[in-house]
C-alpha cells in the first residue's frame, strides 16, 4: 500500500497536479489495490478535520486577510518607524520590527509579506536599497509571523500532533526575536557596507502619534495571545475575538472597511481555508496507510541505526524538513509528514513543545528556499525582480534562520523555559 500511495503522490506533484488531488489519488489508490472498503476514506477524512483547535485556523486566516484592508499595516509601519527608523539602516529595520509586531497579530507569513511588502518594498527601493536585497528581506521578516505567536503553522501542527497550542505560542516568543535581532544586525553591516545613510530621528509628537495610532492595532495581539495565555480563551475563542474586533475597527472607528470588501474578504479567506482543510482532509487517509504499514516503527528504526543521541535524532529530522521543504509548499509537509514524525519523536523522549517549536521553523524556512519558497515568489511578484536576482541576499539570510534554528536545537531551554514557567 505505502509504496503505491507514495509513488502515485509523487509522479502527480512532478506533473503539477493539486497538491490535494495528489494525496487523495494516491491514497484512495492504495485503497483499491489493497481491498480495503472506501467507505474508510470517508471516515478518515472526518475524523482528519474532527480537531477543536483546527476550527480557530479559518478565524486566524480571515484575521490576515480583514488587516490587509483595514488600515492595521499602515498604523504598524509608522510604529517601527518611530522605533528604529532613525537607526543605520533605517527602513530596512523598519521592515523587520514591522514584520515582529505585524507577527503578533496576524499569524500568517503570506499576509505578512503581502501588506508590508507592498508597503516597504517600493519605500526602501526610492531610498536607495538594492532592490533584490529589499525583495529577499521582506521574504525572510514574513517567516517571522509564522514563529511569533500566534501561528497558523503552530496552531495546524497542534492539530495533526496534539501538541499544546499555548505551549508553542509561548515557545516561539524567544525563536522569533532571536531572528529578528540577528536579521536586524545583518541589516546594519550590509547597509554599512552600501553606506546607506540614516534617517532623523522622530520628534518626540511624531513618536507618540505613531505610539498613539498603533494602540488599537496593537489590542488585537492582547487580546490574542493574553486570552490563550491566561486561560481566559481557546485559541479558537480568541480567533473570533480577533476577528470581531478588527473588523469593528476597520468598519467603525477608522471607517477603511467597506461590507462589499467585507464580502470580498470572506471569500478570500473561505478559499484559503478550503484550501488547507481539503489538503488536511487527504492527507488524514495517507497518515493512516502510513501508520497501517507500520513507518513510524521503520522510521525509529532507520533513525536509531544512524544517532546514538536523542540530539542526533532530533537533527536528522530537522534535515529531513529542511530538505522536503525546498521540493514541497511548507503548510502540506506538516500536514503529510508531522502525523507520523512525532510518534517518531516521542520514542525518542523528546519534549513535544522543543520538538514543535524546531519543526515549525525547519517548515518556516521552506517558505523561502528555492525552487518552491512561497513567500519568496511572493515578494519577487510584488517587488518586480527574479528569484535569481536575490539570491545573494537571500542566502545569508537564511543563514540567519538558520543558525537561530541549532541555537533552539541545542539549547532546548530556549524554547521550553516560558511554557514551563507560565503553564505550571
Amino acid at each position: 500500500m505505502m509504496e503505491i500511495s507514495f509513488s502515485i503522490f509523487f509522479v502527480l506533484l512532478l506533473l503539477g497536479v493539486p497538491i490535494t488531488l495528489a494525496i487523495g489519488v494516491g491514497a484512495f489508490a492504495a485503497l483499491l489495490y489493497s481491498g480495503v472498503p472506501l467507505s474508510l476514506a470517508a471516515t478518515r477524512m472526518f475524523a482528519g478535520l474532527d480537531s477543536f483547535p483546527l476550527m480557530a485556523v479559518p478565524f486566524f486566516i480571515l484575521a490576515g486577510e480583514l488587516m490587509n484592508v483595514s488600515g492595521f499595516t499602515d498604523r504598524i509601519v509608522k510604529l517601527a518607524n518611530a522605533l528604529v527608523g532613525h537607526m543605520r539602516a533605517g527602513l530596512a529595520q523598519v521592515n523587520v520590527v514591522s514584520a515582529m509586531i505585524f507577527a503578533g497579530i496576524s499569524g500568517s507569513s503570506a499576509a505578512d509579506v503581502s501588506s508590508i511588502g507592498s508597503m516597504l518594498i517600493r519605500a526602501m527601493t526610492r531610498e536607495g536599497y538594492p532592490r533584490p536585497f529589499t525583495v529577499s528581506l521582506t521574504a525572510t521578516t514574513a517567516c517571522i509571523a509564522n514563529i511569533i505567536p500566534p501561528s497558523l503553522f503552530m496552531v495546524l501542527l497542534g492539530a495533526v500532533t496534539g501538541i499544546s497550542v499555548g505551549g508553542m505560542f509561548l515557545g516561539g516568543f524567544v525563536p522569533g526575536i532571536m531572528i529578528g535581532l540577528g536579521l536586524m544586525l545583518y541589516n546594519y553591516f550590509y547597509c554599512r557596507r552600501m553606506n546607506i545613510p540614516p534617517k532623523p530621528r522622530p520628534t518626540r509628537h511624531e513618536f507618540w502619534k505613531a505610539c498613539k495610532e498603533a494602540g488599537f492595532p496593537l489590542g488585537t495581539a492582547v487580546i490574542i495571545l493574553g486570552g490563550i495565555e491566561f486561560g481566559v480563551v481557546t485559541p479558537t475563542e480568541a480567533g473570533v475575538l480577533a476577528v470581531v474586533y478588527i473588523v469593528v475597527l476597520a468598519m467603525f472607528v477608522y471607517k477603511e472597511l467597506t461590507w462589499r470588501e467585507l464580502l470580498n474578504v470572506l471569500a478570500r479567506a473561505a478559499r484559503t481555508t478550503a484550501i488547507a482543510v481539503s489538503v488536511l482532509a487527504t492527507a488524514s487517509i495517507f497518515s493512516w496507510i502510513m501508520a497501517r504499514e507500520s513507518l513510524p516503527d521503520l522510521i525509529t528504526a532507520g533513525i536509531t541505526k544512524l544517532a546514538h543521541t536523542p540530539l542526533m535524532a532530533h537533527f536528522i529530522i530537522i534535515v529531513f524538513l529542511l530538505i522536503l521543504g525546498c521540493f514541497m509548499e511548507a503548510t502540506s509537509v506538516l500536514i503529510i509528514v508531522m502525523p507520523f514524525l512525532f510518534p517518531v519523536a516521542m520514542k525518542f523522549g523528546f519534549d513535544p513543545i522543543h520538538f514543535g517549536i524546531t519543526c515549525t521553523i525547519a517548515l518556516v524556512i521552506g517558505l523561502v528556499t528555492p525552487p518552491v519558497g512561497m513567500l519568496l515568489f511572493l515578494a519577487c511578484a510584488i517587488g518586480k525582480v527574479t528569484v535569481k536576482e536575490t539570491l545573494w541576499t537571500l542566502y545569508p539570510q537564511i543563514g540567519i534562520l538558520t543558525a537561530v534554528l541549532l541555537l533552539i536545537l541545542v539549547f532546548p531551554q530556549l524554547a521550553v523555559f516560558l511554557p514551563k514557567l507560565l503553564l505550571k
